[in-house]
């Protein structure tokens, strides 16, 4: 599936990881309107992608100005767009795909959000990203993935456990495999 610019082309070179940004769990139905949040930081791309499996979408934004993707992260991570939370993180393929800094915790429980999970977790380092996945309703699925911007934050994470006040949370390295293109 292309990803679909809003507001003409991209005016970055592709490769410029300072000035994107990727914004998960944002609602099937989300619109450039609705997306329009972004722009109120300053002159920006937005790049669309729907999934219809999950009916949810995912977008891409670029800043003219790397100083607005931190903004942006600080300002409207966990915001709500059409009653779903919204997760800010910035875009860059070859570090979210390093598994030495990302790590999945299981038995989470059902009243845990994405803030409560980022807020859980980052006591012990800076965070990249992190995400609670949901049911089509919403629910949590009692895992989640957190991903910290130095190697150590996470090993000395996965070597340990931690306790909700009712329950024990497992963590791991989270491993993850890219599928071959036929």
């Amino acid at each position: 599936i292309p990803l679909v610019p809003f507001g003409g082309p991209d005016r970055r070179k592709s490769n410029d990881r300072d000035s994107k940004l990727m914004v998960t769990n944002l609602p099937f139905t989300v619109s450039e309107h609705n997306l329009s949040i972004f722009r109120q930081l300053g002159s920006c791309t937005i790049s669309l992608l729907r999934k219809e499996l999950t009916q949810t979408a995912t977008a891409i934004i670029t800043y003219d100005s790397p100083e607005c993707v931190n903004q942006a992260k600080e300002v409207l991570n966990f915001s709500i767009i059409e009653g779903r939370e919204i997760l800010v993180s910035p875009f860059d393929k070859a570090f979210i795909m390093q598994n030495k800094t990302n790590l999945f915790i299981k038995n989470i429980a059902s009243t845990c959000t994405n803030k409560k999970l980022y807020d859980m977790f980052r006591v012990f380092g800076e965070i990249f990203s992190s995400r609670l996945p949901t049911t089509f309703k919403g629910k949590p699925k009692g895992y989640g993935f957190v991903q910290f911007k130095e190697q150590r934050s996470a090993e000395a994470l996965s070597l340990i456990h931690i306790s909700e006040p009712t329950r024990p949370l497992y963590i791991s390295y989270a491993v993850f495999c890219l599928k071959k293109k036929k």
